[in-house]
């Protein structure tokens, strides 16, 4: 898993690198390292990549797990065509950050809305950030202690307190605002001020944000339940299509949906396929708002019917990013919902188990991760192991709570130690470590930025990520053996080491001065 983010005290991209594997009977995920660039084409991604790697054999790696950029596909195709050539093994793929792309897809349903929502929300917080004197004239005005929270033009659906807060605050701005035009107070003559009052006369607002609420309110919980180091590849396929059917029952026809085989299938452009525009469900909160304003004639028929008609929009360029960019796409995704443990003890679904398993061991065995001559044996011990450990233990599978449980110990506990199933756990063990998202790649940022210090170096950023790493991976300070001989061993020649890099920097400098010294003498042969 890679990711790369700004380094503000090294003034460079920082890309860190995380693997995960199986300890302990359960899949872990771990800082590897970190590299530093400036330009960030594929061609330098994979060079660094690859050096941050090359302590691992690198055929072994199954997935490579990152987002959308266009930049990391071709990285992606790069490693995939030379693993191929030189290993003739490739790498899984289940598609980029789900998480990434539910946040995209959200930010592009706004931009298809043509609200701007997001320039007001981030207005709404600077327009008071780090201003005592304003904030003040606010008190006054409004006696509102209240103040807008910070938006996040990255994590759009994040913003549910940042909207909620927003909705609240907003009649107090309102008042603000009407006490600036009058000169009670000192115009703030600034952009986000500009983006206020130009906003806040429209009559709508209200309902707009009560509606942009609502919606990330129905994609949060699933944003929320990924966030998890806990492998969820099992379940994100039925999770993000049963969020896709959610958004699409508020503006699609539901005999569309009713009949429709796929939801790839119902063209979501279509006006024939959506709903009237009095019926697009804008949520409950906005639904009141709207209405209220009509009766009491603040908005015209007109209005009204172009707001609903955003909303769809809103809600069409959301599904059609979720569409278009995302797990649900890849057939392995799909197939791999056959090892969530409410699936394995559905009679209903046992035939199309099956199935899917199948079609699961052939994308294994085409990347050269699976033996062909086992894959019988595999789909045999399949069943076995639901007929014989699932019904046995129904309660266990049928109630599995993947927010409380954790899937990979579940079937280590029953799968691992049972020779009976050798086979299926090879494939087992492989699917779990698939990523869901770059949830771990993104708390590292947050580390990146507890440890930066004036002119840190690169290797110093390295390190101290590593201790950060070592002291969540045992649980704290406490839980650090100081007994452990290698730790000693490696404290008491720390002095050495760090004589013994001095010395090679030393031999470096004078090795490329005597480099500089031959090509100066060259050239003045030369001339």
């Amino acid at each position: 898993m890679f990711d790369e983010s700004l380094n503000k005290s090294t003034q460079q991209k920082q890309m860190d690198v995380h693997v995960r594997y199986w300890h302990a009977g359960q899949v872990t995920s771990r800082y590897l390292g970190s590299e530093f660039m400036g330009h960030a084409t594929a061609a330098d991604k994979l060079k660094k990549l690859t050096s941050s790697l090359s302590g691992l054999y690198l055929p072994n790696i199954i997935q490579m797990s990152m987002d959308g950029p266009n930049v990391n596909w071709k990285l992606f195709e790069t490693l995939q065509s030379d693993l191929k050539t030189q290993s003739n093994v490739s790498l899984l793929n289940v598609g980029s950050c789900g998480l990434h792309q539910v946040h995209e897809a959200f930010k592009n349903g706004s931009k298809a809305s043509g609200w701007d929502v997001d320039k007001l929300l981030s207005s709404f917080y600077w327009i008071f950030k780090d201003t005592p004197a304003r904030r003040e004239d606010f008190v006054n005005e409004t006696n509102s202690t209240e103040f807008p929270l910070k938006f996040c033009n990255h994590r759009w659906v994040e913003n549910v307190p940042v909207c909620e807060r927003a909705i609240a605050v907003l009649p107090a701005i309102q008042k603000y605002v009407s006490a600036l035009a009058a000169k009670r107070c000192t115009d703030p003559k600034t952009k986000s001020f500009i983006t206020i009052s130009e906003n806040v006369r429209d009559p709508l607002l209200p309902v707009k944000l009560a509606n942009i609420w609502s919606i990330a309110k129905l994609i949060q919980p699933f944003l929320t339940i990924y966030q998890s180091d806990a492998p969820m590849i099992p379940f994100l396929y039925g999770d993000l299509k049963s969020l896709i059917n959610s958004l699409m029952e508020r503006f699609v026809k539901t005999d569309v949906l009713k009949h429709a085989n796929s939801i790839h299938k119902i063209n979501i452009a279509d006006d024939k396929n959506l709903l009237d525009y009095k019926k697009v469900d804008v949520g409950f909160s906005a639904q009141k708002i709207l209405k209220d304003l009509l009766s009491a004639k603040k908005i015209s028929d007109r209005q009204f019917m172009e707001f609903r008609m955003e909303c769809r929009a809103f809600l069409q360029g959301v599904v059609k990013q979720l569409l278009l960019k995302s797990p649900l796409n890849y057939n392995l995704a799909k197939n791999i919902s056959v090892l969530d443990p409410r699936r394995m003890s559905n009679t209903d679904t046992r035939d199309i188990n099956k199935n899917q398993f199948r079609d699961m061991l052939r994308t294994l065995v085409d990347a050269g991760r699976f033996a062909e001559k086992d894959a019988d044996t595999a789909m045999t011990q399949y069943s076995e192991f639901i007929d014989n450990i699932v019904f046995k233990h129904i309660s266990k599978f049928a109630t599995f709570d993947p927010s409380k449980s954790r899937v990979d110990v579940l079937l280590f506990d029953y799968m691992a130690s049972d020779t009976s199933y050798n086979k299926l756990w090879i494939i087992v063990k492989q699917l779990l470590l698939l990523s869901h998202g770059q949830a771990t790649v993104e708390r590292g940022f947050s580390v990146n930025r507890h440890i930066e210090v004036e002119n840190i170096t690169d290797e110093t950023v390295s390190s101290r990520r590593m201790i950060c790493d070592h002291l969540k991976f045992v649980g704290g300070i406490t839980n650090i053996d100081i007994t452990n001989k290698r730790l000693l061993i490696s404290c008491s020649s720390a002095r050495q080491k760090y004589v013994a890099h001095l010395e090679d920097e030393k031999k470096e400098s004078a090795a490329t001065a005597e480099g500089k010294n031959e090509k100066l003498l060259k050239v003045k042969l030369v001339s």
